[in-house]
């Protein structure tokens, strides 16, 4: 056989053959010659390419280090561009050699070849870093220095085509998904990427993966009042309305963060007109995720300022939404519309006429007898907490037509409850205000039993439980 010539991989599929093989290609790939290493490469090429994967487990970390050392090395462009598909492709399909050389100078030499100029390359070289930070993601601390994000987001503007832009968002993504979220003084590089993104791409996965890139961001609540001087949020309801899920659910998802913060933020997102009639038309979505989502977020908004609140209580037809989802809903869900009661009746910000407005046009109290049909813990909880704060100022309230229900309805249903430090202390509280009212005879009881211990959790701990 003459130097140089490539033969098929049905030719040297025997067993005994194939470690030859590869040692005569390997071999070839080391050669200074230029014509000869290039030969090589390509028939590494042609090998993975019709073994259909048979060979990927025959190539060794050392082998693919040198590849990755020699890609700035050499000034041949074909070389260049051949070593690193075959670098990206052995990264793809090859865990443990990911996982290997994330311990070694490779990913510093990765950074360093983003200098380089070709696009083919450059996707290829970015491809193998989102293939490294999604083995380890530990290791993203490695691409803050170097100047590595300033680098990817100067490529994301050179070179405007959509492999390219595909690997930089994907970027983007593996190193703001992981939790901790970067300091601001990295994640802040990446912003120009997004924006651009976000405004002007439409290819669904793309755009998709910035929208994650800004909903993980967003979650720190220093980092909010930056996405909104980014002029993110029209553009994040718009996005809203998307009928791609992947996107609307991260919209919503850095919309809802951006409502966690204080009332100026907020309200950048509810003077939008059709925010609150979007989320009622996602709330009826069929899958629950959707619906969860969205109440949560009706659950910040109701947490607000009264003026707030009203959006929702005032809202067309909301309140008779939140009931039917409310009745039909799976436990997550109505777990999410029972923070939404509890923090619209929440004193902090509160009118007699708003909560007046609750009981008697909008049936809060049969509500809340639908939550308790559910039997959740969490869900209990915020029932008798909702109660204790209706019961609190009861000037202008129907206090006999509280009574009454609590008496006819309510009363068996708590009973019910096993108990616990929390609710005990609800229901004692409950108690007092009955007998200050003038209801001694209405009193409420949880079930006998042992102590189950204090198993409430605030409405940020609960979150972050479900994410687990």
């Amino acid at each position: 056989m003459e130097a140089g010539t490539t033969t098929s991989y049905e030719q040297h599929n025997h067993p005994n053959t194939t470690d030859t093989r590869m040692k005569e290609i390997k071999e070839k790939v080391k050669s200074s010659d230029k014509s000869i290493k290039l030969n090589g490469l390509h028939e590494l090429a042609t090998l993975f390419s019709e073994s259909n994967g048979s060979f990927d487990e025959s190539i060794d970390q050392d082998f693919i280090l040198d590849l990755i050392q020699d890609l700035q090395k050499t000034e041949d462009l074909e070389t260049q561009v051949e070593s690193s598909r075959i670098i990206s492709h052995v990264c793809s399909r090859n865990k443990n050699i990911c996982k290997n050389l994330n311990q070694t100078k490779a990913p510093s030499q990765l950074i360093d070849a983003l200098d380089l100029e070709n696009q083919v390359v450059l996707e290829n070289v970015l491809s193998t870093i989102n293939h490294f930070l999604a083995q380890d993601p530990k290791t993203r601390e490695i691409y803050f220095k170097a100047e590595c994000l300033k680098k990817v987001s100067l490529i994301f503007d050179k070179h405007p085509i959509p492999p390219i832009k595909k690997q930089t968002l994907l970027f983007c993504r593996n190193i703001t998904q992981p939790k901790p979220l970067p300091h601001w003084k990295h994640v802040k590089q990446l912003i120009p990427i997004l924006e651009e993104a976000i405004k002007g791409i439409t290819n669904e996965e793309t755009l998709s993966q910035a929208l994650e890139c800004v909903a993980a961001i967003s979650e720190k609540e220093e980092n909010i009042q930056k996405i909104i001087d980014s002029d993110f949020v029209p553009f994040l309801i718009q996005h809203a309305y998307n009928l791609n899920q992947d996107i609307f659910f991260s919209a919503l998802r850095a919309l809802g963060n951006i409502i966690t913060g204080n009332e100026e933020q907020t309200n950048k997102i509810l003077k939008h007109p059709n925010f609150l009639v979007r989320l009622f038309e996602l709330i009826m979505n069929p899958d629950s995720k959707v619906q969860k989502e969205v109440c949560w977020i009706l659950s910040n908004i109701a947490a607000g300022s009264e003026s707030q609140k009203k959006q929702i209580v005032n809202g067309p037809n909301y309140m008779n939404t939140l009931k039917h989802v409310l009745s039909q809903g799976d436990p997550l869900v109505s777990v999410e519309i029972a923070w939404v009661y509890a923090n619209l009746v929440d004193n902090a910000y509160f009118s007699s006429d708003l909560r007046i407005d609750l009981i008697n046009k909008y049936e809060l109290l049969e509500c809340l007898s639908i939550m308790l049909n559910k039997q959740e813990l969490k869900i209990n909880n915020l029932v008798l907490e909702a109660l204790k704060n209706i019961l609190i100022d009861n000037e202008k309230l129907p206090v006999q037509k509280i009574a009454d229900f609590i008496q006819n309805d309510l009363t068996p249903k708590i009973k019910e409850i096993p108990s616990n430090s929390n609710n005990l202390n609800l229901v004692a509280e409950i108690n007092e205000q009955l007998i200050n009212l003038g209801f001694e005879s209405i009193q409420l009881e949880l079930a006998n039993g042992k102590d189950t211990g204090d198993q409430y959790q605030d409405h940020e701990d609960y979150e972050d439980e479900e994410e687990k």
